[in-house]
Protein backbone atom coordinates (compact mmCIF):
# COMPACT_ATOMS: atom_id res chain seq x y z
CA UNK A 1 0.00 0.00 0.00
CA UNK A 2 1.47 3.34 -1.12
CA UNK A 3 -0.01 6.34 0.68
CA UNK A 4 0.08 9.99 -0.33
CA UNK A 5 -0.89 12.92 1.86
CA UNK A 6 -2.74 15.50 -0.23
CA UNK A 7 -3.16 19.01 1.18
CA UNK A 8 -5.79 21.24 -0.43
CA UNK A 9 -6.01 24.95 0.30
CA UNK A 10 -9.24 26.89 -0.11
CA UNK A 11 -10.31 30.24 1.28
CA UNK A 12 -12.55 28.42 3.75
CA UNK A 13 -10.33 25.58 4.96
CA UNK A 14 -7.26 23.41 4.53
CA UNK A 15 -8.09 19.78 3.84
CA UNK A 16 -5.81 16.77 4.38
CA UNK A 17 -6.55 13.57 2.48
CA UNK A 18 -4.65 10.32 2.70
CA UNK A 19 -4.90 8.47 -0.59
CA UNK A 20 -3.98 4.91 -1.45
CA UNK A 21 -2.53 5.25 -4.95
CA UNK A 22 -2.56 1.51 -5.61
CA UNK A 23 -6.24 1.13 -4.76
CA UNK A 24 -7.19 4.56 -6.17
CA UNK A 25 -9.07 5.34 -2.98
CA UNK A 26 -9.20 7.97 -0.25
CA UNK A 27 -8.64 6.50 3.20
CA UNK A 28 -9.17 9.59 5.34
CA UNK A 29 -10.19 13.19 4.75
CA UNK A 30 -10.20 15.97 7.36
CA UNK A 31 -10.80 19.71 6.90
CA UNK A 32 -9.72 22.41 9.33
CA UNK A 33 -11.48 25.77 8.84
CA UNK A 34 -9.82 29.15 8.37
CA UNK A 35 -11.09 32.32 10.01
CA UNK A 36 -13.35 34.37 7.77
CA UNK A 37 -11.57 36.71 5.37
CA UNK A 38 -11.50 40.41 6.19
CA UNK A 39 -13.66 42.97 4.41
CA UNK A 40 -10.88 43.55 1.87
CA UNK A 41 -10.55 39.79 1.19
CA UNK A 42 -7.43 39.34 3.31
CA UNK A 43 -6.31 36.38 5.43
CA UNK A 44 -3.34 35.63 7.65
CA UNK A 45 -1.36 32.73 6.10
CA UNK A 46 -0.33 31.56 9.57
CA UNK A 47 -3.93 30.45 10.06
CA UNK A 48 -3.55 28.24 6.95
CA UNK A 49 -0.52 26.57 8.47
CA UNK A 50 -2.27 25.93 11.78
CA UNK A 51 -5.16 24.43 9.83
CA UNK A 52 -2.77 22.24 7.81
CA UNK A 53 -1.22 20.90 11.01
CA UNK A 54 -4.60 20.18 12.62
CA UNK A 55 -6.06 18.52 9.52
CA UNK A 56 -2.94 16.44 8.85
CA UNK A 57 -2.59 15.16 12.39
CA UNK A 58 -6.27 14.20 12.56
CA UNK A 59 -6.07 12.48 9.17
CA UNK A 60 -2.99 10.50 10.26
CA UNK A 61 -4.65 9.51 13.53
CA UNK A 62 -7.62 8.16 11.56
CA UNK A 63 -5.29 5.69 9.82
CA UNK A 64 -4.59 3.74 13.03
CA UNK A 65 -7.74 1.58 12.91
CA UNK A 66 -6.71 0.57 9.38
CA UNK A 67 -3.30 -0.62 10.55
CA UNK A 68 -1.45 2.31 8.94
CA UNK A 69 0.19 5.50 10.12
CA UNK A 70 2.50 8.38 9.33
CA UNK A 71 5.38 6.03 8.50
CA UNK A 72 3.40 4.73 5.51
CA UNK A 73 3.18 8.15 3.84
CA UNK A 74 5.50 8.21 0.83
CA UNK A 75 4.78 11.66 -0.60
CA UNK A 76 3.04 14.97 0.07
CA UNK A 77 0.96 16.55 -2.71
CA UNK A 78 -0.19 20.18 -2.56
CA UNK A 79 -3.31 20.51 -4.70
CA UNK A 80 -4.28 23.59 -6.72
CA UNK A 81 -5.65 26.48 -4.68
CA UNK A 82 -9.27 27.64 -4.71
CA UNK A 83 -10.10 30.35 -5.63
CA UNK A 84 -7.36 30.71 -8.24
CA UNK A 85 -5.17 33.79 -8.25
CA UNK A 86 -4.58 35.69 -5.05
CA UNK A 87 -1.38 37.25 -3.76
CA UNK A 88 0.94 36.56 -0.85
CA UNK A 89 3.42 39.48 -0.80
CA UNK A 90 6.78 38.69 0.81
CA UNK A 91 9.68 40.80 2.02
CA UNK A 92 13.41 40.12 1.59
CA UNK A 93 13.25 37.45 4.32
CA UNK A 94 10.19 35.73 2.78
CA UNK A 95 8.00 37.03 5.59
CA UNK A 96 4.43 37.97 4.67
CA UNK A 97 3.86 41.70 4.28
CA UNK A 98 0.59 42.61 5.98
CA UNK A 99 -1.37 39.56 4.89
CA UNK A 100 -2.47 37.55 1.89
CA UNK A 101 -5.12 38.84 -0.51
CA UNK A 102 -7.53 36.26 -1.87
CA UNK A 103 -8.56 35.73 -5.47
CA UNK A 104 -12.08 36.85 -4.55
CA UNK A 105 -10.88 40.48 -4.42
CA UNK A 106 -13.41 42.11 -6.76
CA UNK A 107 -12.10 45.68 -6.43
CA UNK A 108 -9.02 44.69 -8.45
CA UNK A 109 -11.19 44.35 -11.59
CA UNK A 110 -10.41 47.99 -12.37
CA UNK A 111 -6.70 47.23 -12.16
CA UNK A 112 -7.07 44.29 -14.54
CA UNK A 113 -8.75 46.57 -17.09
CA UNK A 114 -6.08 49.24 -16.62
CA UNK A 115 -3.29 46.74 -17.19
CA UNK A 116 -4.74 45.44 -20.44
CA UNK A 117 -5.30 49.00 -21.64
CA UNK A 118 -1.68 49.95 -20.98
CA UNK A 119 0.00 46.81 -22.32
CA UNK A 120 1.72 47.05 -25.69
CA UNK A 121 -0.71 45.56 -28.18
CA UNK A 122 -3.63 45.71 -25.76
CA UNK A 123 -5.99 42.82 -25.11
CA UNK A 124 -5.03 40.90 -28.24
CA UNK A 125 -1.36 40.81 -27.29
CA UNK A 126 -2.11 39.88 -23.68
CA UNK A 127 -4.43 37.08 -24.74
CA UNK A 128 -1.91 35.77 -27.25
CA UNK A 129 0.77 35.71 -24.54
CA UNK A 130 -1.24 34.04 -21.76
CA UNK A 131 -4.35 32.54 -23.34
CA UNK A 132 -6.62 34.71 -21.18
CA UNK A 133 -7.07 38.26 -19.98
CA UNK A 134 -6.40 39.12 -16.33
CA UNK A 135 -9.48 39.52 -14.16
CA UNK A 136 -10.41 40.56 -10.65
CA UNK A 137 -8.36 38.60 -8.13
CA UNK A 138 -5.68 37.55 -10.61
CA UNK A 139 -2.23 38.00 -9.14
CA UNK A 140 -1.16 40.62 -11.67
CA UNK A 141 -4.29 42.69 -10.96
CA UNK A 142 -3.66 42.42 -7.22
CA UNK A 143 -0.08 43.58 -7.75
CA UNK A 144 -1.39 46.65 -9.54
CA UNK A 145 -3.86 47.22 -6.71
CA UNK A 146 -1.09 46.92 -4.10
CA UNK A 147 1.15 49.25 -6.10
CA UNK A 148 -1.41 52.05 -6.07
CA UNK A 149 -3.01 51.46 -2.66
CA UNK A 150 -0.09 50.67 -0.33
CA UNK A 151 3.22 52.30 -1.34
CA UNK A 152 4.95 51.15 1.86
CA UNK A 153 4.08 47.50 1.24
CA UNK A 154 5.15 47.91 -2.38
CA UNK A 155 8.54 49.24 -1.36
CA UNK A 156 9.04 46.24 0.96
CA UNK A 157 7.96 43.68 -1.66
CA UNK A 158 10.84 41.42 -2.75
CA UNK A 159 9.08 38.12 -3.50
CA UNK A 160 5.56 36.92 -4.13
CA UNK A 161 3.62 33.70 -4.23
CA UNK A 162 0.05 32.40 -4.22
CA UNK A 163 -1.73 30.69 -1.30
CA UNK A 164 -0.87 27.16 -2.47
CA UNK A 165 2.68 28.32 -3.21
CA UNK A 166 2.98 29.71 0.31
CA UNK A 167 2.03 26.29 1.64
CA UNK A 168 4.70 24.68 -0.56
CA UNK A 169 7.24 27.16 0.77
CA UNK A 170 6.23 26.42 4.36
CA UNK A 171 6.59 22.69 3.73
CA UNK A 172 9.90 22.74 1.83
CA UNK A 173 11.57 26.08 2.48
CA UNK A 174 11.76 26.59 -1.31
CA UNK A 175 10.17 29.42 -3.30
CA UNK A 176 8.25 27.23 -5.75
CA UNK A 177 4.79 27.32 -7.34
CA UNK A 178 2.87 24.71 -9.29
CA UNK A 179 2.37 25.55 -12.95
CA UNK A 180 -1.34 24.76 -12.65
CA UNK A 181 -1.74 27.41 -9.95
CA UNK A 182 0.29 29.89 -12.00
CA UNK A 183 -2.54 30.14 -14.55
CA UNK A 184 -4.34 32.31 -11.99
CA UNK A 185 -1.57 34.89 -12.00
CA UNK A 186 -2.51 36.26 -15.45
CA UNK A 187 1.13 36.24 -16.54
CA UNK A 188 1.93 32.58 -17.30
CA UNK A 189 3.23 32.01 -20.82
CA UNK A 190 0.58 30.00 -22.68
CA UNK A 191 3.03 28.55 -25.20
CA UNK A 192 5.31 26.78 -22.72
CA UNK A 193 3.28 26.65 -19.51
CA UNK A 194 6.56 26.97 -17.63
CA UNK A 195 7.69 30.54 -18.19
CA UNK A 196 6.65 33.87 -16.74
CA UNK A 197 5.75 36.81 -18.99
CA UNK A 198 7.73 39.41 -17.10
CA UNK A 199 7.11 41.88 -19.93
CA UNK A 200 3.47 42.01 -18.80
CA UNK A 201 4.48 42.53 -15.18
CA UNK A 202 6.54 45.49 -16.39
CA UNK A 203 3.20 47.24 -17.01
CA UNK A 204 2.79 47.25 -13.23
CA UNK A 205 6.37 48.33 -12.50
CA UNK A 206 9.08 48.47 -15.14
CA UNK A 207 11.82 49.26 -12.61
CA UNK A 208 11.57 45.94 -10.77
CA UNK A 209 13.52 42.78 -11.64
CA UNK A 210 10.58 40.41 -11.75
CA UNK A 211 12.76 37.34 -12.23
CA UNK A 212 13.97 37.84 -8.65
CA UNK A 213 10.44 38.32 -7.32
CA UNK A 214 8.61 35.39 -8.89
CA UNK A 215 8.60 31.79 -7.63
CA UNK A 216 10.14 28.97 -9.63
CA UNK A 217 7.54 27.04 -11.60
CA UNK A 218 7.31 23.27 -11.16
CA UNK A 219 5.07 20.60 -12.70
CA UNK A 220 3.59 17.58 -10.88
CA UNK A 221 6.19 15.14 -12.18
CA UNK A 222 9.00 17.14 -10.55
CA UNK A 223 9.33 17.41 -6.77
CA UNK A 224 9.02 20.96 -5.48
CA UNK A 225 11.41 20.01 -2.69
CA UNK A 226 11.62 17.84 0.39
CA UNK A 227 9.71 18.24 3.63
CA UNK A 228 11.84 20.18 6.09
CA UNK A 229 12.60 18.76 9.53
CA UNK A 230 10.60 21.51 11.25
CA UNK A 231 7.55 21.10 8.99
CA UNK A 232 7.69 17.33 9.34
CA UNK A 233 7.82 17.59 13.12
CA UNK A 234 4.79 19.89 13.25
CA UNK A 235 2.78 17.72 10.88
CA UNK A 236 3.81 14.40 12.44
CA UNK A 237 5.54 13.11 9.30
CA UNK A 238 9.01 11.87 8.35
CA UNK A 239 11.43 14.56 7.20
CA UNK A 240 12.62 14.82 3.59
CA UNK A 241 9.46 13.30 2.10
CA UNK A 242 9.12 14.58 -1.48
CA UNK A 243 6.58 17.37 -1.97
CA UNK A 244 4.80 17.66 -5.33
CA UNK A 245 2.30 20.24 -6.54
CA UNK A 246 -1.07 20.27 -8.30
CA UNK A 247 -2.47 18.47 -11.29
CA UNK A 248 -2.23 14.70 -11.75
CA UNK A 249 -0.77 12.62 -8.96
CA UNK A 250 2.80 11.53 -9.79
CA UNK A 251 4.02 8.03 -9.03
CA UNK A 252 5.86 7.82 -5.66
Amino acid sequence: MTLVLELSWSAAATTARVRDTAAHSTLTEVSAPHPAASADHGQDPETWWRAAIAATRDALDALAPMGSGASDIAMVLVADGDPPGGLVPLDAHHEVIGGAVLGSHEASAADADWLVGHAAGGSDAWHDATGALPGAGSTVALLSWLHRSDPDAWDRLRHLTLPAGWLVQRLTGDHHLGAHDAVGTGVLDRHTGRRWRTDLLAVVDDARDWDLVLPTLVVPADAAGGLTASAASELGLAAVLPVHVGGALPSP
